[in-house]
């Protein structure tokens, strides 16, 4: 199938299709739409919803708008299409329209909640007091053990409705791998970053029990997990009016069941006037169409961290969002290797090494805030000569700087360093490359056969493999553009990437002036 999977994919259409027009004669959980206590729970959701827009808003800022009972269903995609639940319109949208309008008590905040009488938040400041400029807790984390709380609540709670329309788990989202989903990720640095983004969730659990250890009596690592996700999967920022610049983050119940479209179909934001936020649609939307919010343009190592999904045709997009993070280590060939990681250990304000390999973070098909650039300088960095010679370069502070993160030599320093730079470059993408065990092409042949978490998973590594590919080009072109006459390197320069680009600027201007001036 691998040889024609095409028609793999013509099979798992028909297949769609069918299952669709059944379901489309029928109805019910049977036909892979919402359980009957899904259908509930929604309904008591969106009667909540209209009640508190009743309540806190005057009449003038309800006037124009719809009743939610009367606009929104939920509904359920077939499950050759994932299953996935949605939120749809009953009746026909046109351009403009407004949707819903959400006051402000119906938004949970991270900020709101910090004088009120929460018990595991006034425990949580009490423990703070003293400590606020040694021990961070994240907006998120606040958030966090207030849902929790009100959890435990049940139907005492004010947002009870809310709760539990909330998702119990969280299988696509990373940090709930399971080992077999690991390997469908073998070389992808995107291994490394979900365990860094776990452990720095455990490690902000371990701040909340040192503030307050009680709480672990209450909530363990799991409840707090299974919170953060569904903050950090759902979240929506905004400085609201009356909460502190620095809390932006908040839920909005309803709201955050809309699925994502880029570009956005309905769009939200806040209404300073009547203090609400504000949801219109920017196109019509037929009877039954599914209503569709951005999440924003994120590369789709973004996508399946926080909301667990990727999209197709990321790395093509334009202008570019698709990266890859690629590591930079202390290599055998560093000059005076030992003197150098003792230097960069103090310069990072590290108690002692080994150095861990810096990370730099390639977006395609741009030179333009694409992390190259810092990923350049610190490789001039590591090929400058030792000794006196390096002490002085970095002794003078012009051309490199010390206390940057990570230290780097922002400006060519000489043709043969620009060289090794370079070199050290493509090393590093190439061997970014080598740690797959799957080309692009295999991978672009299997994905219409997988679905689920595989199917992200191969589209993730298939993305990140389109960007190392795009940059060991460019690494490549540069290397070759030091032994060309200047003439010849803008001739060529011109054809890869065009007269003005940002990348032609480096290559035509910096690369030039230095083979010039040697």
């Amino acid at each position: 199938w691998t040889r024609a999977p095409w028609r793999l994919a013509l099979l798992r259409a028909a297949a769609a299709a069918a299952e669709e027009a059944t379901c489309s004669a029928e109805s019910g959980s049977a036909c892979g739409g919402p359980s009957p206590g899904e259908l509930a729970q929604f309904g008591r959701l969106v009667a909540w919803m209209q009640e508190g827009m009743d309540a806190h808003l005057p009449e003038e800022d309800r006037a124009g708008l719809p009743r939610l009972e009367e606009v929104l269903e939920l509904r359920r995609a077939p499950e050759s299409a994932g299953g996935y639940r949605f939120v749809a319109t009953r009746k026909s949208l046109q351009k403009g329209d407004r949707l819903m309008r959400v006051p402000m008590e119906r938004l949970m905040h991270a900020g709101y909640f910090k004088a009120d009488s929460s018990q595991v938040i006034a425990a949580m400041k009490k423990g703070l007091t003293g400590r606020e400029l040694e021990t961070f807790v994240a907006p998120q984390t606040w958030l966090a053990m207030f849902m929790l709380e009100q959890r435990t609540m049940g139907e005492s709670s004010e947002w009870a409705p809310y709760l539990s329309m909330l998702p119990t788990d969280f299988p696509t989202v990373p940090v709930y791998y399971r080992e077999e989903d690991w390997r469908w990720l073998e070389g992808s640095t995107f291994v490394g970053r979900v365990q860094k983004h776990r452990a720095s969730l455990e490690s902000q659990y371990a701040t909340v029990l040192d503030l307050a250890p009680e709480v672990g009596d209450r909530f363990s690592i799991e409840d707090f997990l299974w919170a953060r996700t569904a903050i950090s999967s759902r979240v929506f920022g905004w400085t609201l009016p009356g909460v502190d610049r620095d809390e932006t983050d908040f839920m909005v119940p309803l709201g955050d069941m809309f699925n994502h479209r880029s570009p956005k179909q309905i769009e939200w934001y806040f209404n300073s006037t009547t203090k609400t936020l504000d949801y219109r649609a920017l196109e019509d939307v037929p009877a039954g169409g599914e209503l569709l919010i951005s999440y924003g343009g994120k590369c789709n190592s973004g996508y399946l961290l926080h909301y667990g999904f990727t999209m197709p045709n990321v790395s093509t997009r334009q202008p570019p969002v698709s990266t890859v993070r690629v590591r930079v280590g202390l290599d055998a060939d560093v000059p005076d290797r030992e003197g150098r990681e003792r230097w960069l250990v103090k310069a990072k304000l590290q108690d002692t090494g080994p150095l861990a390999p810096e990370e730099f973070e390639l977006r395609a098909n741009t030179w333009k805030n694409s992390g190259a650039a810092s990923m350049l300088g610190y490789a001039r960095l590591l090929s400058l000569p030792g000794g006196p010679e390096f002490d002085r370069k970095m002794s003078n502070g012009r051309s490199c700087r010390r206390f940057s993160s990570p230290p780097r030599c922002e400006q060519p320093m000489s043709l043969e360093n620009e060289e090794a730079a370079l070199r050290r470059c493509r090393a590093a993408v190439e061997g970014a490359l080598a740690a797959f065990s799957t080309s692009t092409e295999e991978d672009e042949a299997l994905l219409p056969s997988l679905s689920g978490v595989a199917r992200d998973l191969v589209t993730l590594r298939r993305d990140e493999k389109v960007v190392l590919q795009w940059w060991r080009r460019f690494f490549a072109l540069a290397l070759e553009g030091l032994q060309l006459p200047p003439e010849e390197l803008e001739r060529v320069v011109d054809e890869a990437y065009g007269d003005f680009s940002p990348e032609s600027q480096y290559l035509k201007v910096s690369l030039a002036a230095l083979i010039a001036v040697e």
